[in-house]
């Protein structure tokens, strides 16, 4: 299932519900957000390897996948031409292909869908570096205004 393969991101790349951990109705510094942006970059740099990875096992997948499907369709049709008999037509051929190759396409479809779903957890990730960076512009327009604060 779709909640199997999620399972496979790591943690700290696949828990979007982790805000980028400050905490909710606080007032916060200009190093509590300094130390929420490094936390986050932690997590993105791990999140970039881990899809790394992924692209790369997608990639052998499809090469799999692909000469599965030759490899089937030389045989379909070399079995018909042993027997000199003609090849069945198009359509059929490939139905024919499309079950012998079923287990490279499923695993071709998982990786598919943990490819996408690392991206998007990626997205997200850097999505939060963005509020983040907004928040600490927030905080130091804030302290800047307060009498006496210095950077």
């Amino acid at each position: 299932t779709e909640a199997d393969l999620i399972s496979l991101i790591p943690g700290d790349i696949r828990d979007v519900e982790a805000s980028i951990n400050l905490g909710e109705g606080q007032v916060f510094t200009p190093t509590d957000i300094e130390q929420a942006l490094i936390r986050l970059s932690v997590r993105m740099d791990k999140g970039a390897a881990y899809l790394d990875a992924v692209e790369r096992q997608h990639s052998k997948a499809r090469e799999v996948y692909d000469s599965a499907c030759a490899k089937a369709m030389h045989r379909i049709v070399g079995e018909y031409e042993e027997q000199n008999r003609r090849p069945p037509a198009e359509d059929i051929r490939k139905a024919r292909v499309h079950i012998a190759t079923s287990t490279e396409r499923e695993q071709l479809r998982r990786l598919d869908v943990l490819l996408s779903q690392t991206k998007r957890r990626i997205h997200h990730l850097s999505r939060q570096g963005e509020v983040a960076r907004s928040l600490g512009a927030s905080v130091r327009a804030s302290m800047s205004a307060q009498p006496g604060w210095t950077p």
